[in-house]
């Protein structure tokens, strides 16, 4: 190896691990950021929460004494990999930012199985092959880019009222998920222009829908 590119080799090394510190910082911070974001709208589905660090990009939190019409709730939080230089490079050239992943579990099984979800997306066409197999309807949901499917039955008045209440979170949303096995709702949201709304805003809706599934 000559002098260039021995030099070049210490540059790139010395740019990937400032690069590192300065990513772990940033994820640290927002990290901490997106919890306080969280406990400031707690009350409306639990006590308290615990949280459990996975990686410097991910982290879960467990929702302690939830409440109805819930009887347990987890988020997953997976941040940009900004302490990867590459890996953040690549995510940003396909889109992809940071995500918001809830699991719930009802009190009763709801009565209604629905998906809501963007196929132009990579959750939304993964979506989209699970209900095409189960052969469920679907119709798009007004002035979006967004299919509701759902099974066959005499749902119409709730799945309007469904239709409804998704409008204000369009666009944070990826996918939301009703079914009557365990977790009963999934949902995941896309964390960019999430922050801007309020926690209390986002759990209201999640209890309006987990009641109303339940009807």
């Amino acid at each position: 190896m000559n002098i260039t590119a021995f030099q070049v080799v210490v540059y790139l090394s010395f740019l990937f691990l400032i690069w590192y510190f300065i990513g772990s910082y940033l994820n640290q911070r927002q990290s901490h950021q997106i919890i306080r974001w969280i406990q400031g709208g707690l009350g409306i589905l639990g006590e308290g929460i615990s949280v459990r660090w996975l990686s410097i990009s991910g982290f879960q939190i467990l929702v302690e004494g939830p409440l109805p019409p819930f009887k347990g709730m987890a988020f997953m939080v997976i941040l940009e990999p900004r302490s990867m230089l590459l890996a953040w490079l690549f995510h940003r050239l396909m889109g992809r930012k940071g995500l918001l992943s809830i699991r719930g579990n009802l009190l009763r099984e709801p009565n209604l199985e629905f998906e809501v979800f963007d196929p132009q997306n990579r959750i939304g066409k993964e979506a989209l092959q699970t209900v095409t197999q189960e052969n469920w309807l679907s119709q798009e949901l007004e002035n979006t880019s967004f299919v509701l499917a759902f099974q066959q039955g005499n749902h119409q008045e709730r799945l309007h009222r469904l239709s409804s209440i998704f409008q204000p979170w369009v666009p944070h949303l990826l996918r939301i998920s009703i079914r009557k096995n365990f977790p009963h709702l999934l949902a995941s949201f896309s964390l960019s222009e999430l922050k801007k709304k309020k926690a209390e805003d986002l759990f209201s809706f999640l209890k309006e829908l987990g009641g109303l599934v339940q009807e």
